[in-house]
């Protein structure tokens, strides 16, 4: 079952990718984002998705009274697998060799659950925030989208053929209902639930719905009559998009009723346009369609492209420019390529039949999955890294620490983590995530010297009762670090009597506001007093000394202007990491000490232990792990190794062996405070 060909959608389709690669791209112009909407194109996307398809759907039942579910999904197939399972397999040997344990099992996962269409729910679960930093650096981010259609597909053919045969005048009814239900949910969701919000098929199918009901009314209704109507609907919807894809940021909370515009301007340009008018016109014009037409190869390959070149290239100003020639060269030609000889082959049903589809997908399936299974059981290949930064780079120090049943104690606000329950006495480690990268070491210790531990841990959530982290860019409350957690840490540590309490944090964020040299979009903010967080916090920890428990607090320890395991890797570039010279990576050890200035360290956290010293009790205690790495190897200097080993896994969480070193100072701390104790007694 064919349908007439519109060029013009496939000029709404090249709009839609050339958003989101330049989105993608990342190009500031002036401190600001060339096409800060680009993303909206993933929304066109959709629309015209649900148009397609519903079409496709609606017509055989209209013309056959049939529809046939395997001829459906043979399309579909031919359509998205061929080009997906192409760009994994090139893309694959290309992790494997520049990619870091800990990202390769990330990489991995992703291609895995992109495999079951459902990488969408993967990226939402593993807690990353599209648009975030670290999504740049993930070759498979983008196929969320395509899990989400992938699920719509699974799903939206059996609801309309039910309803088509058994409640066809209902049909239109229940797009509308469902496209208002998805629309409302989505909009509640972008503010308190924004994550799986911006992920999931309830919350994106209104978009879907929308071209659904477009093509449904196409079968029985005449599309887009009226002379001026027809000049005037296309050239508003294509505004509409326009002043999306310009005017939104990712800081909106979306999909919601924001969305409705950039949305409302597919559906005129569907509806409205292929009447001779100049918007249809531009969107026919062959420059248009021939980008429309490898929009779906664009799509695959713009974000491998990106995320490879980020991770390979050492962003100097030569590399720069380097990757801003080579990037789109690249993408074009691959596109080009697999469109050519991947997508236009494997849908033509003459030239490939049903049969060897299947057998070159099957086979092209059962590589991908013992490849990246292979990856996984291996933890991410560690042995591909030189010794002296494997046990740095080998995974994320915050989640390194699992209860008995191998969950992570990271990120948890409730069912926290408790060990030896039977020691001398409870300590508690509080904070965020500079506290997380010390728990293994530290409970080991404390494990082993007879004390229980008990774990709670949030990023950048400092211990502060009563109080929501917010963005202050969309006004959105945190899904983790909230007054829900925060009282219910609270509770936990009033319920409990005598104990010693490990309060840190990243002090300098909370204090001035500045993140890496950034205003930090967060705040906190009360939900019942108008006192100033900070008196807030002060009050907070006097309040559990009051209650008999010893405080230790952790002052802040040295940070970098960048990542110094990759500092040491990017020495190596452009050499892949299994190639990586053991020998050679000891000397760039030895002759690169990676260092920042004391002074500008005291500077940037004076105003951090200026505050920490206002905290004061008899029952607060004071450690301070800065001699640990500043005037000490290197006079005027704070460190981030000792020549042999890394004390900090990035800009400033611990590596193991500084976790150690912190680990050692707390522990002596605790057993003099414990003695005092006893001593008194």
């Amino acid at each position: 079952m064919r349908l007439v060909y519109r060029p013009e959608i496939d000029g709404l389709r090249a709009i839609a990718v050339v958003g989101v690669i330049i989105y993608h791209a990342d190009i500031l112009i002036y401190d600001r984002v060339l096409l800060p909407g680009g993303f909206i194109g993933v929304d066109i996307f959709f629309v015209i998705s649900g148009y397609l398809i519903t079409s496709l759907i609606v017509k055989e039942l209209i013309t056959t009274n049939k529809f046939s579910f395997s001829n459906f999904y043979e399309r579909r197939c031919r359509r998205i697998l061929p080009a997906l399972f192409t760009v994994m397999l090139i893309s694959s040997p290309i992790a494997f060799l520049y990619l870091s344990p800990v990202e390769l099992l990330d990489y991995a996962r992703s291609v895995l659950f992109s495999l079951v269409f459902s990488s969408n729910l993967y990226f939402h679960y593993s807690g990353l925030q599209y648009g975030a930093v670290e999504g740049l650096l993930k070759p498979f981010l983008h196929t969320w989208s395509l899990s989400v259609e992938e699920q719509f597909y699974l799903l939206f053919p059996l609801f309309i053929v039910l309803f088509f045969k058994f409640a066809r005048k209902y049909l239109p009814a229940l797009l509308c209902l469902g496209i208002i239900v998805s629309l409302v949910l989505s909009h509640w969701g972008s503010y308190n639930h924004p994550s799986i919000n911006f992920y999931v098929l309830p919350t994106r199918g209104w978009e879907l719905l929308a071209g659904s009901l477009l093509a449904y009314w196409e079968q029985y209704v005449e599309r887009g009559k009226g002379y001026i109507s027809n000049y005037l609907f296309p050239f508003l919807g294509l505004m509409f998009i326009i002043i999306a894809v310009v005017g939104f940021d990712d800081k909106m909370p979306l999909p919601s009723l924001y969305s409705v515009l950039p949305i409302l301007g597919v559906m005129l340009l569907i509806w409205y346009s292929g009447h001779n008018d100049w918007t249809t016109k531009l969107l026919s014009s062959r420059p248009f369609v021939a980008t429309g037409l490898i929009s779906y190869s664009l799509y695959l390959w713009h974000y491998p492209v990106f995320a490879f070149c980020r991770v390979i290239f050492e962003e100097t100003i030569t590399d720069m420019i380097l990757v801003g020639l080579m990037a789109p060269i690249l993408l074009v030609g691959l596109s080009v390529l697999s469109y050519r000889y991947i997508e236009i082959p494997f849908r033509n049903r003459d030239l490939m039949k049903r049969s060897q589809v299947v057998s070159i997908l099957a086979t092209l399936l059962g590589i991908l999955v013992i490849i990246h299974m292979y990856v996984l059981f291996n933890n991410g290949l560690p042995d591909r890294v030189p010794y002296a930064l494997v046990d740095v780079i080998d995974e994320t120090p915050q989640s390194r620490l699992t209860d008995l049943e191998g969950k992570t104690c990271w990120k948890r606000t409730k069912d926290f983590c408790n060990f030896n329950d039977s020691g001398s006495k409870e300590v508690f480690l509080i904070g965020d995530s500079l506290v997380a990268s010390l728990n293994l070491e530290l409970s080991n210790l404390l494990i082993d010297n007879g004390y229980e531990v008990t774990i709670m841990n949030v990023g950048a959530c400092p211990y502060l009762p009563g109080f929501d982290r917010i963005n202050t860019d969309t006004e959105i409350k945190h899904h983790l670090c909230h007054s829900e957690y925060q009282d219910r840490v609270r509770d936990t540590l009033m319920g409990s009597d005598d104990s010693i309490i490990l309060l840190g944090g990243h002090w300098s964020v909370y204090i001035d506001g500045i993140l890496q040299g950034e205003p930090w979009n967060e705040e906190f903010q009360s939900i019942s007093t108008e006192v100033p967080y900070l008196d807030s916090m002060r009050a907070s920890v006097q309040e559990l000394a009051d209650r008999g428990h010893k405080i230790l607090l952790l002052y802040p320890t040295p940070e970098f202007l960048s990542d110094p395991p990759m500092h040491f890797i990017n020495l190596m570039y452009p050499n892949p990491l299994p190639f990586i010279d053991e020998e050679k990576m000891v000397k760039l050890f030895d002759s690169n000490p990676v260092h920042v200035d004391y002074l500008w360290h005291k500077d940037l956290v004076g105003p951090s232990r200026t505050f920490l010293d206002t905290v004061s009790h008899d029952n607060i205690y004071r450690i301070d792990p800065e001699n640990l790495f500043c005037n000490f190897i290197i006079p005027d200097k704070c460190v981030a190794h000792d020549g042999t080993h890394m004390f900090f896994s990035d800009y400033l969480h611990f590596a193991p062996r500084g976790a150690e070193l912190v680990s050692d100072l707390i522990l002596q701390n605790i057993i003099r405070i414990d003695s005092n104790i006893a001593s008194d007694d």
